[in-house]
């Protein structure tokens, strides 16, 4: 049998479990038998995350978050915090949305990311700020120090990218040091200097001191040959940071043992290796764990807190100076906007109803809105693709991703247009295209982040376009279809056009001459083309068609495409090798060069999503 129940929300925001437990008898079975499963639900407004841009180009700090409100009725947002949380590091308040804030029906609100922001709290009486970027700013400028506006007398250094308190291997055990301390090793110790603040644990228990002492960064590394009971030498892989007097950690486990060091040498299996203070005690296979500490980065005053591996850490440079103290203190992330700065931060158009202050992590991370009681109203878990996998990086907050997807298969993330392999807050994205995740149609919501978020489908020019053509070469034409209005190219040299047909990807050139009865075309690149696609190899009269079999994208021989039937033709070095594009309904109006961008529609900060749904 079945049944169907329905579950009536209570009027105020909650969130928590919902149980539901069935029990039976049957003439097969002898007893009472039962099943009971458990979801996790929330009752929250209607008020959604719509769309986020992680980067644009070759700003990366162009971002921006849209909040929609999809009922029919005004909604209040006073007081609502939005928190984010990069894979692998610990959460942080983007923005809390002022009191007072009502957001009409059907109605959007954008936070966009300021020129800088503060990568420390600041003080009542504070005339210098630690700024996470100085890119732009110059002194005699005003800038607005959330809600605070200041000249700048002048610019220091921003703070460095964020470490961690040293992990000495994956599997633990971690460091563990005590509050009262004065020292923490550091993953790398880039950007620390003897007179500059030191931020730490950001996102936890968070703590500043000032650095006395900018030593060595920690070496986790492995033993590059083997090693036996009783050896009073070892060859490691890396020892740029160990010195004579330091203590390594070698194994793990029962074998895992502390020795010092006597003198360096060369690293590798051939190299002279570490020479040890005393003999090693067990047999260590090649690949073992070896680390060491280093001397780390000492500081005033001593900590509050006990901090552990994987902790935060920044260097938080010599900061701005401003022309006037300071009245209020402001926390660690809070907006510092500077309107001449041009390349940096959320530049529109429209402007945003509110700045934040925080870069959001562009592969991998969460962005979760609260109501003032701290019930979660709407969340992104987002990665570098659809996956569990482990190899495709932490997965953050997957609390969250259980409540935005399959609770039985772990959940769901939405796919980040920037994502890659590698995870963490900063990332390189100069030449992306100009995409967003965003909810389409606008407020969609299942409740499942695999399919609510859409992103514009993007690829690249594998081969120039001149003016007046109807057809172009791409690298991929996934999620390119009929009728879609495309961009190509950006800056001066942007243009719109219609797509017509859709054919297959790729285009290259033969990278040596080919004779005619060859199976084996070498290439320039294979990138783009896949088995059984049709190509084109050729020009003019020497023009024909061939079928993929296989590709190989490099090696010691080379790209090459191999193809079903022999050539007709000769080819000479340079010939076009290209499947058969995308083809316009108009011509263009201006030639493109190989690598320039090809995406459809683009983000829409502020207004109504603007995606495309094959088959819808």
């Amino acid at each position: 049998m079945s049944a169907t129940f329905q579950v009536i929300s209570p009027s105020t925001a909650s969130a928590g479990f919902l149980t539901g437990n069935a029990e039976w008898t049957g003439p097969t079975v002898r007893g009472r038998q039962s099943e009971t499963t458990t979801a996790r639900v929330r009752n929250a407004l209607p008020i959604k995350i719509n769309e986020v841009r992680f980067s644009a180009g070759g700003n990366a700090t162009n971002q921006f978050i849209e909040v929609y409100n999809a009922s029919a009725s005004a909604v209040d947002l006073s007081n609502w915090p939005l928190i984010h949380t990069p894979s692998q590091w610990a959460p942080v308040k983007l923005a809390t949305i002022p009191a007072g804030t009502e957001l009409a029906a059907h109605g959007f609100y954008l936070l966009g990311l300021s020129s800088s922001g503060l990568a420390a709290p600041s003080t009542p009486g504070a005339t210098t700020i630690n700024v996470r970027s100085n890119a732009g700013f110059a002194p005699g400028q005003k800038i607005e120090v959330d809600g605070e506006t200041r000249t700048i007398v002048s610019v220091g250094t921003a703070a460095a990218a964020m470490t961690t308190v040293f992990i000495p291997v994956s599997t633990g055990p971690w460091i563990r040091v005590p509050g009262g301390s004065t020292n923490l090793p550091v993953t790398n110790a880039t950007g620390f200097e003897v007179g500059q603040k030191i931020g730490i644990d950001a996102g936890g228990n968070y703590e500043l001191a000032t650095v006395t002492a900018a030593g060595k960064a920690a070496t986790q590394t492995i033993l590059s040959a083997a090693a036996t009971a009783g050896a009073i030498n070892i060859k490691v892989a890396a020892n740029s940071n160990m010195t004579a007097g330091d203590t390594l950690t070698v194994g793990t486990g029962a074998r895992k043992e502390s020795v010092k060091i006597a003198s360096t040498g060369t690293t590798g299996a051939g190299g002279t290796g570490i020479d040890l203070a005393a003999p090693l005690q067990f047999d260590h296979a090649s690949g073992v764990d070896v680390s060491d500490v280093g001397t780390g980065i000492s500081f005033s005053p001593a900590t509050e807190f006990a901090h552990e591996s994987g902790d935060a850490l920044q260097a938080l440079g010599s900061g701005i100076t401003v022309d006037r103290p300071l009245v209020r203190a402001h926390p660690y992330g809070a907006r510092v906007v500077n309107p001449t700065a041009a390349n940096v931060g959320y530049q529109g158009p429209p402007p945003p109803n509110q700045w934040f202050g925080g870069v959001l992590a562009i592969n991998a991370g969460s962005i979760t809105l609260l109501d003032p009681s701290g019930v979660i109203v709407d969340a992104l878990v987002y990665g570098s693709q659809q996956s569990n996998s482990s190899g495709n990086g932490t997965i953050a907050s997957p609390e969250i991703a259980t409540l935005e997807g399959d609770q039985g298969k772990g959940g769901c993330i939405v796919v980040s247009p920037s994502g890659g392999r590698g995870f963490g807050p900063a990332a390189s994205t100069a030449g992306t295209p100009d995409r967003s995740v965003g909810r389409f149609p606008d407020g969609l919501d299942t409740d499942s982040n695999c399919t609510d978020f859409v992103t514009q489908p993007a690829t690249t020019l594998s081969a120039g376009a001149a003016a007046g053509a109807t057809n172009i070469k791409v690298a991929s034409v996934a999620g390119f279809d009929a009728g879609q209005t495309i961009l190509i190219d950006r800056g001066a040299n942007l243009e719109t056009a219609v797509i017509a047909t859709v054919g297959t990807a790729g285009a290259t050139t033969t990278e040596t001459a080919v004779s005619a009865g060859a199976t084996v075309v070498p290439v320039a690149s294979a990138v783009g083309f896949t088995a059984g696609q049709s190509i084109s190899i050729g020009d003019g009269t020497n023009r024909e068609s061939a079928v993929v079999v296989s590709t190989i994208r490099g090696g010691r021989g080379g790209a090459t495409i191999t193809i079903a039937a022999p050539l007709t033709f000769a080819h000479a070095a340079g010939a076009q090798v290209s499947g058969s594009g995308i083809t316009l309904s108009a011509a263009l109006f201006q030639a493109h060069a190989v690598g320039a961008q090809v995406v459809s529609g683009g983000p829409t900060p502020g207004a109504a999503n603007k995606y495309y749904r094959i088959g819808q």
